[in-house]
């Protein structure tokens, strides 16, 4: 899960060229819609429904 989320983090940043002082705000955001996305081991729920 951590290399999941470092991953997405470093994505927004590059996506939207900001610099790494960014980078806590980034990684929050990942968190948050890591937490939202449905998963097949939740039965297609997302981590905040369930």
């Amino acid at each position: 899960m951590n290399k999941t989320l470092v991953k997405m983090a470093r994505c927004l940043l590059i996506g939207k060229g900001l610099p790494t002082r960014f980078w806590a705000e980034a990684l929050n955001t990942a968190v948050n819609l890591l937490n939202y996305l449905p998963t097949k081991a939740l039965e297609s729920k997302s981590a905040f429904k369930a």
